[in-house]
């Protein structure tokens, strides 16, 4: 005899993994608007961030036809009034008892139903080959190579005008040299022909 029965256990471990990876992503989020504030280095301006933010936040908001339960918070999985996301125990486990397909149906990881499915092609739009990811550190690359070109350029006319400076600096000098030279030389003919 093969019995079977559900982890509530091991779901329970998954839906928290979830959880505390966004709730990193909060963090991360937040960090960066400190940042940008306090006026050091931050992406938290940069609209792929933003927008990638917005979106999940969105997802994990929205509701989801096909099931009892059309909402993640139905199932015990809302936020804190810091925007970090939270799981109610007790009614994520009677979620589970009481309608475990509708839940499944509800986290649903086909791209054209479910939460997690939706998430999945969230993320899938950011971080594929040519996706919004890549788009803008491939912009971020040219912009730093543009950055670096301009530099390069600066270094060089500054090493120009350096050199000239010198070169002037040195005919100078050589002009002060002969003067004190010639001062000197004159001083010595009026020394010898003082009448007094």
């Amino acid at each position: 005899t093969v019995g079977v029965t559900r982890n509530l256990t091991e779901a329970k471990a998954r839906v928290n993994k979830f959880i505390t990876a966004y709730n990193d992503l909060v963090t991360f989020n937040k960090d960066q608007n400190a940042a940008a504030v306090a006026g050091k280095a931050s992406i938290a301006r940069n609209p792929v961030l933003r927008g990638f933010f917005d979106s999940m936040r969105s997802a994990l908001l929205d509701d989801y036809t096909g099931s009892t339960y059309t909402r993640l918070a139905a199932v015990g999985i809302g936020f804190d009034a810091k925007g970090k996301m939270t799981l109610d125990e007790d009614a994520f486990e009677d979620a589970m008892t009481t309608a475990p397909t509708a839940v499944q149906t509800l986290f649903s990881t086909a791209e054209t139903s479910g939460a997690f499915g939706t998430l999945a092609a969230l993320v899938e739009d950011y971080t594929e080959t040519g996706g919004l990811v890549a788009l803008i550190r491939e912009q971020l690359t040219d912009q730093v190579s543009t950055i670096t070109n301009r530099l390069n350029t600066l270094e060089a006319q500054l090493a120009v005008r350096r050199r000239a400076l010198q070169q002037q600096y040195i005919a100078a000098d050589l002009a002060m040299s002969r003067l004190n030279s010639q001062s000197a030389s004159l001083s010595t003919i009026g020394a010898q022909y003082r009448l007094f």
